[in-house]
């Protein structure tokens, strides 16, 4: 790593100066980490090997990192140059997307977004009423999916899954977020009850149960049984947890993002951050190709961005240590 004239290691760049991002330096470490080697790299770019070198001993100056592992005229990626190459391919693509619906216009569409009933009522309607304000003439029609969903209906130009499809070799893969699951309780059942101090607390409370029975990984988590004979209720979907929740019934385990609303509406509490971290993701499924549409590559970009700001200040999952 490169050194400054005091013998200490560059300052990083600002993540906010926008004015300093060494953009050749990010596009020469994407187009690495695709072709796999400096010669294929320097083909593509139209570079010879010594430019691409110098242009990632730049960047890693920037970054404060080493990101390549230089051995001979080989290079290697190290683990914090592939974390930044898959964002960068991830940010290219965004890009990419962005300058087609430029080129292409915005011209009128009718689009159908498939989701599970959880989605579409805890964050999904939200995100397509925000949408509708920059694209008020486009139709919206949503389909129900069955949250086990493996195989999803060709007319879907969207849809948000648990996982991957079993098609997924035909369409494109974003993974949104993974479940992040919190126990939350309306501020008025806690004031009946007194805030619980430990897991074993909680436990006592009313419990709100959903088919997934996360209480029982959570309790197993936690090393702590849970109380039989106890006051509770049990329902289908993850919504009507969050919103018997918010009416007061009991505690629920519910994902974060999902909760958001209430949570920042002073609804819902997040009565422990000892959460539980989900076995599912969540995917943005879309079409490919020719078969996409403008208009869905417009709301897919949309919901990404509402994802991440949504998320932004979310409590993380705590397990034990």
């Amino acid at each position: 790593m490169d050194v400054n004239s005091s013998g200490s290691p560059p300052a990083a760049v600002s993540s906010r100066d926008r004015r300093l991002l060494p953009l050749n330096g990010l596009r020469h470490l994407e187009v690495l980490a695709r072709c796999g080697t400096l010669q294929a790299a320097a083909r593509e770019l139209g570079v010879t090997h010594g430019a691409v070198s110098r242009q990632l001993r730049l960047l890693e100056e920037r970054a404060g990192a080493q990101l390549v592992d230089r051995q001979g005229r080989r290079l290697q990626l190290t683990a914090a140059g592939r974390t930044l190459a898959a964002r960068l391919g991830q940010v290219f693509d965004d890009l990419g997307d962005t300058l087609a619906v430029v080129a292409q216009g915005q011209a009128d569409a009718r689009l159908r977004i498939g989701s599970t009933p959880s989605v579409t009522m805890t964050w999904l309607l939200r995100g397509l009423e925000s949408f509708r304000r920059t694209r008020p003439t486009i139709e919206l029609e949503l389909v129900n999916l069955a949250p086990a969903s493996t195989e999803l209906p060709e007319s879907l130009d969207l849809a948000v899954t648990f996982g991957s499809p079993m098609d997924a070799r035909t369409r494109r893969i974003d993974t949104l977020y993974r479940e992040n699951l919190l126990p939350v309780a309306s501020p008025e059942l806690l004031a009946r009850f007194g805030a619980p101090k430990s897991p074993a607390e909680i436990l006592t409370l009313p419990l709100i149960h959903d088919r997934h029975r996360h209480w029982q990984r959570w309790s197993h988590q936690e090393g702590v049984d849970l109380p039989e004979g106890m006051a509770s209720l049990y329902v289908t979907d993850a919504y009507q947890a969050i919103e018997a929740a918010r009416l007061g019934l009991g505690v629920a385990l519910a994902d974060g993002l999902e909760i958001a609303e209430h949570a920042r509406a002073g609804k819902l509490t997040v009565v422990s951050e000892r959460g539980l971290s989900g076995d599912r993701s969540i995917e943005l499924v879309s079409r490919l190709g020719a078969t996409r549409r403008d208009a869905s590559v417009g709301l897919a970009l949309h919901l990404k961005t509402f994802i991440r700001e949504q998320r932004h200040g979310l409590l993380p999952a705590r397990p034990p240590q």
